[in-house]
């Protein structure tokens, strides 16, 4: 049987999608073969495709960490799932569940194997039973976006009922963020250049709106609403300069997970804003095997449906990374 994938080839200085072919080699004893359904996009997937720099060294790359599909083959030696389950790929393959190691960012998908392909091989013990609730369309937003929210609010920033949580902008973490929160009964603050994604946001469950546009000095509104007091725990999906406006908005005591650098990769701040407010800064890098199963019994109980911001054909993959790149999604 032969699939079919996009690989992305350098071409005059730059990276490009093409299409390729390769025969699917004999699947290994706890391989799973999976046709796949849908794959979805994430900022690192235009980082890759922009050449950031990689710890590893791949000889091809195929785009997209997140996908979901029906198994149609396994290997021998595969005891947790059969031809017909709906699947999901965890982002780490080699992360289960112990703690993390460096060796795991080799594993990752979206790289050297990713689903932007008819059809992938894995280790079954990177894959994920997809629940009867959730279809395929709202499963493959879970992946990467969910489970770095998932462990940024629930599992290391241990939001409850009553404390407050900052999400900076309002992309997949973001929402999904906003959306765990609210099923944790924090109260939510969030900020956006558009109108039109504050209120999609306040439909779901977003408390306080700024719009950064008008109120460029956003952490000094987040003071005045909380009455000087500030947040508990901010969302960093920006990084950069952005960081010490951060600080500024965090209570005393409070939390910053640093999740991603849409502003800039480096950063500089002063590291006693964090000691005077006794406070502390964490890193998501997504998560585990173990905190995918745990982010979908999340959103199955609390009935959270992923947002779903548009659908591509698989031939138009070209044009849902540019759709990316322009930020007009949610």
């Amino acid at each position: 049987m032969e699939n079919i994938y996009y690989s992305l080839k350098k071409e005059n200085q730059k990276r490009e999608l093409v299409i390729r072919t390769k025969k699917i080699s004999a699947l290994r004893l706890n391989e799973v073969l999976i046709k796949v359904k849908y794959a979805a996009l994430n900022y690192r997937d235009i980082l890759i495709y922009d050449e950031e720099p990689s710890p590893v060294n791949h000889l091809e790359i195929i785009p997209t960490s997140d996908g979901v599909g029906e198994i149609v083959s396994i290997g021998k030696l595969v005891s947790q799932f059969k031809v017909g389950d709906r699947v999901m790929g965890t982002f780490f393959q080699d992360w289960v569940s112990e703690k993390f190691k460096e060796s795991y960012i080799a594993s990752a998908l979206g790289e050297q194997v990713g689903f932007l392909s008819r059809y992938v091989v894995l280790n079954e013990k990177g894959i994920v039973q997809i629940a009867d609730e959730l279809t395929f369309e709202e499963a493959v937003c879970l992946p990467c976006a969910a489970v770095t929210a998932w462990v940024a609010i629930q599992k290391k920033g241990q939001i409850s009922k009553g404390t407050s949580v900052l999400f900076l902008g309002t992309g997949g973490v973001s929402i999904f963020g906003i959306q765990i929160a609210k099923a944790l009964g924090a109260q939510i603050f969030v900020t956006s250049r558009s109108e039109e994604k504050l209120k999609i946001a306040n439909g779901y469950g977003a408390n306080y709106l700024i719009n950064t546009q008008k109120t460029p000095d956003w952490d000094k509104e987040v003071l005045n609403i909380s009455n000087r007091v500030g947040v508990d725990l901010i969302a960093e999906t920006l990084g950069g300069s952005n960081i010490r406006k951060s600080l500024s908005a965090l209570a005393p005591e409070g939390k910053i997970a640093f999740i991603g650098c849409l502003e800039s990769v480096t950063t500089n701040f002063d590291p006693n804003s964090l000691l005077y407010k006794n406070a502390s800064l964490f890193s998501v890098y997504v998560g585990s095997r173990e905190d995918l199963i745990s982010t979908q019994e999340f959103i199955v109980e609390h009935t959270i449906k992923p947002h779903v911001d548009k659908i591509f054909t698989f031939q138009d993959a070209e044009n849902a990374f540019a759709y990316l790149r322009k930020f007009k999604f949610l």
